[in-house]
């Protein structure tokens, strides 16, 4: 358990490159604002989804952390009052996350949506870019505009 070596090198990654997620963090503290995120799953990730595209599985995540940051809670442990080490995060997202994890895609965030200024609009923006690239092919974890269309974004 705990962090394995590519999501630690995908941490400095992140880190050293910040202005290809967001151009108002810095490397080691987040600007205050909302973000999404894509995550690239490894291939083994085919089975926990519907879409039969040979394209990669991706998953849209958004975050008021600054993303390496988000991306490290993934990975975070503790130990538990039994004495076993235990994931801190918990839930079917994190899960996949942890076993399928391959890379993060800042290539496939549009240029400039981030920071976003509050979580609502997040979210907005989360499952439109999950859709966008549904539509591209990509075998996508996250939300969906149809599962949210009831809220009402200004």
């Amino acid at each position: 358990m705990g962090l394995n070596e590519r999501v630690k090198n995908e941490i400095n990654n992140i880190k050293n490159n910040i202005s290809l997620f967001c151009n108002e963090c810095d490397a080691n503290a987040s600007c205050g604002g909302n973000h999404v995120y894509v995550i690239e799953l490894m291939p083994e990730a085919s089975s926990h989804f519907s879409s039969k595209t040979e394209n990669e599985f991706v998953y849209v995540g958004e975050t008021g952390k600054h993303i390496a940051e988000r991306l490290e809670d993934n990975f975070k442990t503790k130990i538990n009052k039994n004495g076993d080490l235990v994931f801190i995060r918990k839930g079917k997202n994190v899960n996949k996350i942890r076993k399928f994890f391959y890379r993060m895609r800042p290539d496939l965030i549009p240029k400039g949506l981030n920071p976003l200024p509050d979580r609502e609009t997040a979210e907005f923006e989360e499952a439109k870019l999950a859709d966008s690239l549904r539509e591209k092919g990509y075998r996508v974890g996250g939300p969906s505009l149809k599962k949210i269309k009831n809220k009402i974004i200004l």
